[in-house]
């Protein structure tokens, strides 16, 4: 809430990006177990940063009648991108290589970042409570 939930969003995914260009590094110079835990432990950190941070814009944009709907909305989107993504990831690794779904994802991520800086309306930030002693 100090930051405002686009650049928390935004930054989340530019992160997330980073840690499958390295991924994708990895690959390439040699696939390493420990480098590629590392990288998909630091995914699903920034992950856990960014769907709390999307769920909270929903409450921020969505009025109170119509919330129900748009979090069904974003569950459903969830669960295709679950269901999809490792079929078109497979399908992408077979026909262009290991690399090339990660370097794909990782582009995929800097584009949602950018349209999360350009489309999603800012929310105000919160201010840093003061302590006085």
């Amino acid at each position: 809430d100090l930051y405002g939930r686009v650049p928390i969003m935004a930054w989340s995914q530019i992160l997330r990006s980073l840690t499958f260009a390295g991924i994708s590094l990895v690959i390439l110079t040699g696939p390493k177990f420990w480098m590629i835990a590392v990288f998909i432990s630091l995914n699903f950190i920034f992950g856990a940063v960014l769907h709390p941070t999307a769920n909270a814009m929903v409450a921020d944009l969505v009025p109170r009648e119509k919330r129900i709907k748009a979090y069904a909305l974003l569950r459903i989107a969830q669960n295709l991108g679950w269901a999809i993504g490792p079929m078109l990831g497979a399908t992408v690794a077979a026909t262009f290589g290991l690399r090339a779904p990660f370097l794909l994802a990782a582009g995929g991520f800097v584009v949602g970042a950018g349209l999360t800086w350009v489309l999603v309306p800012p929310q105000g930030k919160r201010k840093r409570p003061t302590t006085s002693g």
